[in-house]
């Protein structure tokens, strides 16, 4: 998924995966990357990434690997994956416990036809009680929000809380899910222009098993699970953000 990745092998959503990347391995984190059953992981502790723009990059935009405790706030980036060889999102987290993502704004995201992801955000395997909060999403090919929990080998992520968030104008689905234990949605401001055809519900992401987020909530979400009525503004409401500003 990151243009940085040293393209070894694929994961079944077509993304590079390191190989032999020390360090790494733990139960949740899967098999793959020569992984086995070692268990070898060795944390980044409370990483910070704050007050940066971003733009006109290859691939994604900032990556959270192997972190523990790690803060991502306050950033902007946008024309994001201009380059793109292949699925990219822009802040996300992998292999990673109790990663705070907040106040950050994210738009104009790419995302190829033949290819998953596009995303604004994604909690991607390996993960344990992720965040993300506050944060203001727009004009994304690839939508909001990607759950991408069992997109490694025989892998997991655990406990996502996604809340108090800000997407509009975002394309193809407001969330994505591949894989996911217990997440948590709720109190977003979701707008769709007239004539969109985003889904407001989780649909399905490209990488095994497909299929909606196991034990997720969505209180607020308005117009149900199919996608916005062509012609019609959609506008689903929970608790309005409180953080990013809406205008810049």
């Amino acid at each position: 998924m990151s243009s940085s990745r040293t393209p070894a092998s694929t994961t079944p959503t077509g993304r590079a995966s390191p190989t032999g990347r020390p360090g790494c391995c733990r139960p949740q984190y899967g098999t793959g990357d020569d992984c086995g059953t070692k268990n070898n992981r060795r944390a980044n502790t409370r990483p910070v990434v704050r007050g940066n723009t971003i733009s006109n990059t290859g691939g994604d935009g900032i990556v959270l690997r192997a972190a523990d405790h790690g803060l991502v706030e306050h950033n902007t980036a946008y024309d994001i994956a201009m380059r793109p060889m292949g699925a990219n999102a822009v802040i996300w987290t992998i292999n990673s416990d109790d990663t705070l993502i907040q106040y950050n704004e994210v738009h104009h995201v790419r995302r190829l036809s033949d290819k998953g992801d596009g995303m604004a955000f994604d909690s991607d395997f390996g993960n344990n009680r992720a965040v993300f909060q506050f944060n203001h999403s727009h004009h994304n090919e690839g939508g909001f929000m990607l759950f991408c929990g069992s997109c490694g080998k025989g892998s997991s992520g655990t406990g996502t809380v996604v809340r108090y968030n800000l997407s509009h104008h975002d394309e193809d689905r407001r969330l994505a899910a591949s894989g996911e234990n217990s997440a948590d949605l709720y109190h977003h401001t979701v707008y769709l222009p007239a004539g969109s055809t985003a889904d407001l519900a989780p649909a399905p992401g490209s990488g095994p098993p497909p299929g909606p987020v196991p034990g997720a909530s969505l209180p607020g979400s308005g117009r149900g699970s199919g996608p916005a009525v062509p012609g019609q503004g959609c506008r689903a409401t929970g608790d309005v953000p409180s953080g990013p500003s809406t205008t810049r």
